[in-house]
């Protein structure tokens, strides 16, 4: 099942744009950004919402400048995002973008977070071609505008590296995760969370070139900075968590990747809602791991729990959903249940023929055995 550690293992934060590049003119509008922020680091997704839109509102009450509009329909539609309301957070993208485009600052640091995010949103959606345009025109910006070494730079080459990686496309991405977490422990500490971030991406990228116990110790590392620095229930620590069960599957140590996939789930449905395709991932993940070990029964509620959330999330034609698909066919062969399964591959195959990202995937792979290492550190 590489699809889903190629997309959800690790985390994608996305970037929330702050008050600093902008000027101060609306108290309450700086007041609700921060309040916004603050709670969106904080993992309380709903509150980050609430205060976003309000400081939306503020800044079209006082006419204030595009560049703050803008600033702000960022970070709403990346709490979007993380709410798994992929539509909604395109089109605050696409509408931030303009008004950087508009006001003729196409330069400003703030106009390549944008690019990035909305590549990430992309990756997402399995739009592959549309994530890696988007996010190249956002490292070329950064690059300029920010400089090579700067944290946002960072930042991005992490996302490009995880898109290369979901392409199959291991040196680069192993290439772009390297120079990211080296800029990230030299700018901002060994222990910051954006860290973590980039141990885990690298981590994705030895799980699926068969090195899981380097990607163990890597994430092993990202978990004990955000244990720290973020609190052992936010949802990045759930990314890890899963991450650190796939890398323990792969190494045959199945009872201990249960436990972990077992504290992930319960940390993705309190954080992110029952209904979060990060909730599928990890329901995806355990079937696997339950169909191993012959717990049919597990695997199955599983299998279908996930294939619910991705399919009302993502829609019926989403690699991921193939992806579970196959895995689900698979299982239901082993239980004599050789139409459902028929049924079950025709479907995932005729949507990947209709995907734009079938053709980047190895999607033969998908139906490999469960201690198969899996992409599965995040994308």
């Amino acid at each position: 099942m590489h699809w889903v550690t190629k997309r959800f293992c690790v985390l994608q934060v996305g970037i929330v744009l702050g008050v600093s590049c902008l000027p101060a003119d609306s108290i309450s509008w700086r007041e609700m950004i921060g309040r916004g922020t603050r709670a969106f680091e904080n993992g309380d997704y709903g509150e980050a919402e609430r205060a976003y839109q309000v400081a939306l509102e503020a800044a079209r009450k006082t006419g204030s400048s595009g560049a703050r509009i803008a600033t702000t329909l960022n970070n709403l539609a990346l709490v979007k995002r993380r709410l798994g309301r992929y539509a909604e957070a395109e089109r605050l993208y696409k509408r931030a973008r303009s008004l950087w485009e508009t006001a003729g600052d196409r330069g400003h640091p703030a106009a390549s977070v944008v690019l990035h995010n909305l590549g990430e949103l992309y990756a997402l959606q399995g739009r592959t071609a549309a994530a890696e345009q988007s996010l190249r025109a956002a490292l070329s910006r950064s690059e300029e505008s920010a400089g090579p070494n700067h944290p946002q730079t960072a930042a991005i080459l992490d996302s490009l590296g995880k898109l290369l990686a979901g392409r199959g496309r291991y040196r680069e991405a192993e290439r772009a995760h390297d120079r990211a977490l080296a800029l990230r422990e030299r700018e901002l500490g060994s222990g910051a969370p954006e860290v973590a971030h980039s141990l885990n991406n690298l981590g994705a990228v030895y799980l699926q070139t068969r090195r899981a116990t380097q990607a163990e110790e890597l994430f092993r590392r990202a978990l004990a900075i955000q244990e720290t620095e973020l609190g052992p229930s936010h949802p990045q620590a759930a990314a890890t968590l899963n991450n650190l069960a796939q890398a323990c599957r792969a190494l045959g140590r199945w009872d201990q990747a249960d436990s972990f996939y077992r504290r992930a789930a319960a940390i993705t449905e309190e954080a992110l809602g029952e209904r979060h395709p990060e909730t599928a991932t990890v329901y995806a993940n355990w079937a696997e791991l339950s169909f191993a070990q012959g717990r049919h029964a597990d695997a199955e509620w599983r299998f279908q729990r996930a294939l619910f959330i991705l399919q009302s999330g993502l829609g019926t034609e989403h690699p991921a959903v193939a992806a579970v698909q196959l895995s689900y066919a698979a299982l239901l062969r082993k239980t004599n249940r050789k139409r459902e399964a028929a049924e079950l591959e025709t479907a995932a195959r005729d949507s990947l023929r209709r995907s734009e990202a079938a053709a980047a995937v190895d999607w033969h792979a998908l139906r490999k055995p469960v201690n198969e290492p899996p992409n599965k550190a995040i994308r």
